[in-house]
């Protein structure tokens, strides 16, 4: 089996491989690595393809052969967040993606990712980063590359490493 830990901050996926395993499947728990079954495992990968989708319980429980309380008793166990949860935490890091990423205003963003009411998703990536969407893009977007005064160009940016939003701790 594979060992996954948490990426913490890293910008391509919630998970990187850490290598071979002791023989079990594990799964990430912010910071602690935990057994994880196969059905809980499903629903991760689950969400992981279909974040910006919106997923019910009911739906990701008949996915993985288990009732809507097995579920998020499993899942709240074993990876320590709810499944709803997870899926704002996945929501998050594609949103960081794409405010550093790309010039899409904050609003294309949100909806990019699964939300439709804008607020609510800068009030949710708010509460995980301590920043709104907006001071999350000045402080962290990479610079587009052309001449200065072009459109796209961020000056203010050009001297920070490409890598500083990495170091950014998301909020369990």
């Amino acid at each position: 089996m594979v060992e996954e830990r948490l990426a913490t901050g890293a910008e391509h996926g919630l998970f990187q491989d850490a290598g071979g395993g002791a023989g079990r499947a594990t799964e990430p728990c912010f910071g602690r690595v935990r057994p994880v079954c196969d059905q809980v495992r499903a629903a991760v990968a689950f969400l992981r393809e279909h974040h910006c989708e919106k997923v019910t319980l009911e739906v990701l429980a008949r996915r993985v052969g288990l009732s809507r309380s097995q579920l998020a008793a499993l899942f709240a166990e074993q990876i320590g967040k709810t499944p709803n949860a997870y899926q704002r935490l996945l929501r998050v890091r594609h949103m960081a993606e794409l405010l550093r990423e790309t010039e899409l205003s904050v609003e294309s963003v949100c909806r990019e990712v699964g939300w439709a009411d804008p607020s609510k998703a800068a009030r949710v990536f708010k509460e995980a980063t301590t920043m709104t969407p907006s001071e999350y893009r000045r402080k962290f977007a990479h610079p587009l590359p052309g001449p200065a005064g072009r459109a796209g160009h961020r000056p203010e940016q050009a001297d920070r490493p490409i890598n500083q939003a990495d170091r950014l701790v998301f909020r369990a």
